[in-house]
C-alpha cells in the first residue's frame, strides 16, 4: 500500500458519498494475501469498507470548522498464525462553498448621541464580514426598522451610519431612544444582493441637553373645598409639571408663594422630569376667617430663564362647623315663689361664628319645663306657671342653642326659688295620742310630736305650746328633743280625779314668719288606772227579813259594792261577786242579787248569816276585795195546822155533874211563830153540855145535866 494519499472532497458533499478508494497488495498466498482495512483511530467523519477500501462520508462536513482531514488507514491480512499490516496516510482535502451567512463584528452595536447633533454627523460605522472562508463576499448594508422618520441614514456599502434629522429628545418618539434593526448582505460579483444576510440591533441612546424648562399642564387650577377638610387632605387638584430634558437637566424645586401660603404644603417640592403634585391642607381651615386663597405655583430650574408658572385658587365651601356658644356656662337666678306668671326672668345668649344661616341660633329646653317657657328666637326665659318653693326648691333645666344647620350646644339654666311664708306648719299626724300610767312619778313623756314647715329658714323655725287641756293643763309642759316636742307631765295624775281617764290637750306649732302662720293638732292622752282602790260594800253588814213563803228564786236583796278606781279593769265594771253561805242562797256574780234557790221553812231555819264578797279585776297580789255579811231573818207565815198531842183523847165524866167540872185538858201546838203559832180551842160543833177553854184547852162541864141514860149525854 502507498504510503501518502490526497484527496479533495467538496463542502456539501451528502451524508453517505464514496470520496476514496484506498488499495493494497499481499503477494501471499491464501488468507495471508487477503487484506482488511480500518481507521486508526476511527474517525467521526469517514468510514471505510473494510473489505474493499471504500471512505465513505458519515457525518455533514463544515469547512469553516475544519477545511482538512488528516486519516490513518491500516491495512491487515488474514493469516491466523502472523498477521501483517501495513499503515498509509490519507489526507482529505475540503472545498469550501457559499453555505454560511455573514456575521457582524464588534457586537453588540450600541452608542449615545447628543440631541440637536448635525446632520451628516457620523454615529457609528457597522461591519459585517463572509463567514465562508474561501473566497468570501462583499458586504450590502440596510436598515430594516427602528429608524423613526428616517432621522438616520445607511451607507450601503461602508456601513456608515450618520445623522439624516433633527433629533429631539424631548421628543415622545425619541426620548426612549432608538433600536434600529440593520441587515446585513453578502453581495455577488455583480454587486447584487445574494440570499445570504444577517440581522442585529443597533441601539441609540440621545443625550440630553438642558433646553427646556419645567412646564405646568395647565396655566390656571381652581378648585373649591369644604372648610372642615382635615390637616394632610389632598386637594383635588389635577397638577402636572415636567421638564422634559433629562438627568439633573430635568431637576427644579417647586414652590408655592402667595398670602397664608403655609396653610397649605405641597408635594414633591424637588422634581426631577416630571411629577403630580399633591396640595395638601397644612393647618385647619376656616371659611369665617378666610374664604378663598389665591397663589403662584412656580416650577424653578438652575438657569433663571427655565421658570414655569402657574396660578392656583381655591375657594371654601361654608360648612356647619361651629357649634353655638353660650355667653355664660350656667345661667343662675333667683326669685320669689310669689313671682307672678308671665314674669320675664332672663336672656338666654348664644352666638354662631358660622356664616349665614349656619350662624342663627335658635334656643330650646332639652325637656320642656312645665314652669317656663323660652322664647326660641330671642332666649328670654319667662315664667308661665305658678313656683312653689316647697315643692321644688331649684331648677336646673338643660337648654339647647341650636344653629341653621342643626349643631347643638347644650348649657344649664339654674332657677332658684326662694322661698316666702306661705306654708303653715304640718304635723306629721292628724292626732296624737299618749298614755300613762295614774300615780306615776312625774316628769314622764306623753307624746312626741313633729310638724315641717315647707318653708326656708326662718320661715320654717317652728315653736310650740299646749293651748288648750282638758284638765289639769298646768301639769303639762314641753321639751325639745332632736326636732321633736316631747309633751310632758310634770306631776302624778290620779285616774278617779278624771273623767275617762282621757285628758285631751290641742297643741300648737307656731312657724317663724312675719307674719307667723301656725297648725294645731289634738293629742288625747289617755290615763291607765291602777287597782288602788278596794271594793267597798254599800253597808259592811247587811240585815234582811224574808217571809219564809218565798218561791225559789225569788229576790232577797241586791248587794252593792263600789271600787273608786274609775276604769273597767279595776273599776266598777270590773267587780264580780261570790258568796259564802248555805245552798238555799245564790248570788249573781256580776250584779250582786241574792236569790233564793228553794222554799225556805222557818220551822225548819229561821235565819241565815252569808258572807259575800266582790274582787276587781286585779290580778294576782294586786287584785282587792271588798268582804259584807247578810244577815237574813226568815218571817213566819201561817202555814201550819195544830198539832194534838196524845190523841186521841178519852175522858170520862159522872153524870149529872155540876156546871165546870174538869173533864179532860186538850193540848194542841203549832209550829208557826207568835199569833200564828198561838192555838185557840173550841169545840165544834158546839156541845151544849161542855165549854172548852179556848185558851188553855180545858173541857170542862156547862151546867147543862148530864144524864147518860139520855140520847144527849
Amino acid at each position: 500500500m502507498r504510503q501518502n494519499r490526497v484527496h479533495a472532497v467538496v463542502l456539501d458533499t451528502p451524508v453517505g458519498t464514496s470520496v476514496f478508494m484506498v488499495n493494497a497488495t499481499d503477494p501471499d498466498q491464501g488468507t495471508g494475501g487477503s487484506v482488511l482495512f480500518s481507521f486508526q483511530p476511527p474517525s467521526p467523519f469517514f468510514s471505510i469498507d473494510g473489505a474493499r477500501g471504500i471512505v465513505t462520508v458519515t457525518r455533514r462536513l463544515d469547512y469553516e470548522t475544519t477545511i482538512a482531514y488528516q486519516l490513518t488507514v491500516n491495512a491487515t491480512d488474514q493469516d491466523k498464525l502472523r498477521p501483517l499490516s501495513s499503515l498509509a496516510n490519507l489526507a482529505i482535502t475540503i472545498t469550501d462553498v457559499q453555505d454560511m451567512d455573514p456575521i457582524f463584528t464588534n457586537l453588540p452595536y450600541s452608542t449615545n448621541v447628543e440631541e440637536e447633533a448635525p446632520l451628516g454627523f457620523e454615529v457609528r460605522k457597522i461591519r459585517a464580514i463572509d463567514q465562508d472562508l474561501g473566497r468570501p463576499r462583499g458586504i450590502g448594508y440596510t436598515i430594516v426598522s427602528g429608524n423613526t422618520n428616517s432621522v438616520f441614514a445607511l451607507d450601503y456599502i461602508s456601513g456608515s451610519l450618520t445623522v439624516n434629522g433633527r433629533l429631539d429628545r424631548e421628543n415622545p418618539l425619541y426620548s426612549a431612544g432608538f433600536i434600529l434593526t440593520v441587515r446585513g448582505t453578502e453581495l455577488n460579483d455583480d454587486r447584487t444582493p445574494s440570499a445570504a444576510s444577517v440581522l442585529t440591533t443597533f441601539t441609540i441612546l440621545l443625550i440630553d441637553k438642558n433646553d427646556n424648562a419645567p412646564k405646568f399642564n395647565s396655566s390656571e387650577y381652581r378648585v373649591r373645598i369644604t372648610e372642615l377638610a382635615q390637616v394632610g387632605f389632598a386637594l383635588p387638584l389635577s397638577i402636572q409639571v415636567e421638564d422634559k430634558d433629562e438627568g439633573v437637566n430635568s431637576m427644579f424645586e417647586v414652590i408655592l408663594i402667595g398670602n397664608n401660603s403655609d396653610h397649605f404644603t405641597i408635594s414633591p417640592t424637588s422634581v426631577q422630569g416630571r411629577a403630580d403634585i399633591r396640595v395638601r391642607v397644612a393647618v385647619p381651615l376656616d371659611f369665617e376667617t378666610i374664604r378663598s386663597y389665591s397663589f403662584s405655583l412656580y416650577a424653578n430650574e438652575s438657569l433663571s430663564e427655565h421658570v414655569g408658572f402657574a396660578r392656583v385658587f381655591i375657594d371654601l365651601i361654608n360648612e356647619n362647623d361651629n357649634r353655638p356658644v353660650f355667653s355664660r356656662t350656667l345661667y343662675n337666678i333667683s326669685l320669689l315663689e310669689s313671682t307672678p306668671t308671665g314674669t320675664s326672668l332672663l336672656q338666654i345668649q348664644a352666638t354662631d361664628n358660622d356664616f349665614g344661616t349656619f350662624g342663627v341660633v335658635r334656643y330650646y329646653f332639652s325637656d320642656e319645663p312645665d314652669q317656663f317657657s323660652l322664647d326660641a328666637d330671642t332666649g328670654w326665659v319667662t315664667l308661665k306657671d305658678r313656683l312653689d318653693y316647697e315643692l321644688m326648691r331649684r331648677y336646673t333645666l338643660t337648654i339647647l342653642a341650636r344653629d341653621g344647620g342643626g349643631e347643638e350646644t347644650t348649657g344649664r339654666l339654674r332657677v332658684n326659688v326662694m322661698d316666702v311664708n306661705d306654708n303653715p306648719p304640718v304635723f306629721q299626724k292628724d292626732a296624737y295620742m299618749g298614755s300613762l300610767m295614774e300615780n306615776e312619778q312625774a316628769p314622764q313623756q306623753v307624746a312626741r310630736v313633729r310638724a315641717t314647715d315647707e318653708d326656708s329658714p326662718p320661715n320654717n323655725i317652728l315653736t310650740y305650746s299646749i293651748i288648750y287641756a282638758s284638765q289639769f293643763q298646768s301639769y303639762f309642759s314641753i321639751t325639745m328633743v332632736e326636732g321633736y316636742a316631747v309633751v310632758m307631765v310634770n306631776r302624778p295624775l290620779d285616774y278617779e280625779q278624771i273623767p275617762g281617764g282621757m285628758i285631751y290637750l290641742t297643741l300648737m306649732a307656731r312657724d317663724g314668719g312675719n307674719p307667723a302662720l301656725n297648725s294645731t293638732v289634738p293629742i288625747t292622752v289617755e290615763l291607765f288606772d291602777q287597782n288602788d282602790n278596794p271594793p267597798e260594800f254599800s253597808q259592811p253588814s247587811y240585815i234582811v227579813r224574808i217571809p219564809e213563803n218565798m218561791v225559789a228564786g225569788a229576790t232577797v236583796l241586791f248587794v252593792t259594792a263600789t271600787d273608786l278606781d274609775a276604769s273597767r279593769e279595776f273599776g266598777q265594771a270590773s267587780l264580780i261577786y261570790s258568796l259564802q253561805g248555805p245552798s238555799e242562797f245564790r248570788l249573781n256574780t256580776r250584779s250582786g242579787e241574792i236569790t233564793t234557790t228553794a222554799l225556805l221553812d222557818r220551822e225548819a231555819k229561821s235565819e241565815y248569816i252569808l258572807i259575800v264578797r266582790a274582787v276587781d279585776g286585779g290580778v294576782g297580789p294586786l287584785q282587792k276585795t271588798g268582804i259584807a255579811t247578810v244577815n237574813i231573818t226568815i218571817l213566819d207565815i201561817n202555814d201550819n195546822a195544830p198539832i194534838w198531842q196524845d190523841e186521841p183523847y178519852l175522858a170520862n165524866v159522872v153524870e149529872m155533874s155540876p156546871i165546870n167540872t174538869d173533864v179532860i185538858s186538850v193540848l194542841a201546838w203549832d209550829p208557826d211563830n207568835g199569833e200564828n203559832g198561838t192555838v185557840m180551842y173550841s169545840i165544834s160543833p158546839a156541845n151544849p153540855f161542855y165549854i172548852i177553854n179556848n185558851r188553855t184547852g180545858k173541857i170542862r162541864t156547862s151546867g147543862a145535866i148530864l144524864d147518860r141514860e139520855s140520847l144527849d149525854p
